[in-house]
């Protein structure tokens, strides 16, 4: 846990994805703080970089149905819809 909280803070995660990005970490550190509250912080600080850079992906993913639509674009675990599952999961209705 210590390489993956190294790599974050070094900025070597590139993306919101669900399943190799900042969710996907944030889910894994979620379920490591039901046991072990010292990763409850780590959670909280993911879940508030994701929400404040969800726009921008939104923005990024919208320029591209007007040219170059990728994978990343609709795939159920990459960006959007990673992000969105992700979020599913919070009943945090004020910080959406």
């Amino acid at each position: 846990m210590h390489r993956l909280q190294t790599l974050v803070n070094n900025g070597n995660v590139y993306s919101l994805s669900l399943w190799s990005g900042l969710s996907g970490i944030a889910v894994s550190t979620s379920i490591l703080a039901r046991k072990n509250k010292n990763y409850a912080k780590m959670t909280d600080v993911l879940h508030s970089f994701i929400l404040s850079n969800l726009q921008q992906d939104i923005e990024h993913a919208t320029d591209n149905l007007y040219g170059h639509v990728d994978m990343f674009n609709y795939d159920c675990m990459e960006v959007l819809s990673g992000v969105g599952r992700y979020l599913l999961q919070y009943d945090d209705k004020e910080s959406l």
